[in-house]
């Protein structure tokens, strides 16, 4: 987490590790903030270990648009290396990969992409078949286990808003990079007094620039119609498979290139919560700061990674 440039996504889920159905205008819930910060005649190296002098006229190089992060099931993507699905599952998982591509970095032996925000909703509706077995449909789940569930529709995807990382200046020096996602799962609440007991949730990240730190803070509150929600910070292996889910954890990257050597390399990482069944509006919160995944000495530089 030492590196100056932004990379960091967000993947939404229901309980079955799948999307299901795409929330209303929100396209599939698949999104990056990638952007690259640069100032005049200064190399990467020193922005990421050395401070910043007044008056540098810096800014930020956005890799991911606003039409990449709208796509939809059935779009086309912006190039032919992609392939589009009318299927919502089968499209979040192409568009992840389109969207790993524009934020790709290739400093080290194996390129990487970005930290990964997951959001899932443990809602389950018993009649559904919207849980795949190893990705082939199958009929509805006969289990005499008890899932929250309001009815018809309460497996759906949340509404997300995405507040593009951005530049704080003082004066005229550029003092920290900010940004963040933040969503509801309630699609028809009422939200002209603020959130009220609207279920919500909120992930920002910032990074000082003279501290030379990212810090990365969570919220999540439950609702009544929404009682068990998860929220976690991964970085997951390239390879293999991904947790539950029936296909390659494709897109997140293996290392964090931000640390120095270290005999211990963590393959995987899951940092979160989950608030279970809780109808009564819980919230919690919570913050991971300067934190890394180990990498192997020769990619460093100086002593210090080369990112």
């Amino acid at each position: 987490m030492r590196n100056v440039n932004v990379r960091v996504a967000l993947e939404a889920w229901n309980f079955c590790n799948e999307v299901g159905f795409e929330a209303p205008g929100m396209g599939s819930p698949r999104l990056a903030d990638c952007a690259n910060f640069y100032c005049p005649s200064i190399s990467t190296d020193f922005l990421d270990h050395g401070d910043l002098g007044n008056g540098l006229k810096c800014g930020l190089l956005h890799k991911v648009s606003e039409p990449d992060n709208r796509l939809k099931s059935g779009d086309k993507f912006p190039v032919a290396d992609y392939k589009s699905y009318t299927d919502p599952d089968l499209f979040a998982v192409e568009k992840e990969l389109y969207l790993a591509s524009l934020c790709e970095v290739h400093k080290s032996a194996e390129p990487w992409h970005f930290w990964m925000f997951m959001l899932t909703n443990g809602n389950f509706d018993k009649n559904t078949t919207l849980c795949p077995e190893n990705g082939k449909k199958v009929k509805k789940i006969v289990t005499d286990r008890n899932f929250p569930c309001f009815g018809k529709g309460c497996m759906n995807q949340p509404l997300i808003y995405h507040n593009y990382t951005k530049c704080v200046y003082s004066g005229d020096q550029v003092v920290s990079l900010t940004g963040g996602f933040n969503s509801t799962y309630d699609l028809d609440g009422d939200f002209s007094k603020g959130m009220g007991n609207n279920s919500f949730f909120s992930v920002s990240w910032k990074r000082s620039l003279s501290t030379r730190k990212w810090i990365f803070s969570h919220r999540l509150t439950t609702s009544a119609k929404y009682p068990w929600l998860m929220l976690y910070l991964h970085a997951d292996a390239t390879k293999g498979f991904n947790g539950g889910y029936h296909y390659n954890g494709r897109g997140i990257m293996s290392k964090d290139p931000g640390t120095k050597p270290a005999r211990r390399v963590w393959s995987s990482l899951n940092v979160g919560t989950e608030i279970y069944v809780s109808p009564n509006g819980e919230t919690a919160e919570w913050t991971v700061s300067d934190f890394d995944l180990l990498v192997p000495k020769d990619d460093t530089y100086n002593g210090h990674s080369s990112y």
